[in-house]
């Protein structure tokens, strides 16, 4: 709570008034465990967190690889960079 500046009180002081605002739970309350995907991606990011893997891609290449992206020598133009 202290990165966001909010003591204990002030944050509980908002969720109250979200519950109000919103006449319910501000957020999806739900027991679904994350799919394959999900737990290896967030197993990824531990081991990135604890050193046992590179925060970033080593190279371009490497990168690359790991998008499934296939190098012939030439970057291809991107059709839409933005992803959108």
């Amino acid at each position: 709570m202290h990165e966001l500046g909010f003591n204990m009180t002030t944050a509980i002081n908002v969720f109250a008034h979200a519950i109000v605002r919103q006449k319910g739970i501000p957020f999806e309350v739900s027991l679904t465990t994350p799919n394959i995907e999900t737990k290896a991606a967030i197993q990824e990011i531990e081991d990135m967190k604890s050193g046992r893997l590179p925060k970033r891609p080593l190279s371009v290449e490497s990168l690359f690889k790991e998008l499934g992206i296939s190098v012939d020598g030439q970057l291809s133009a991107i059709s839409n960079p933005t992803g959108f």
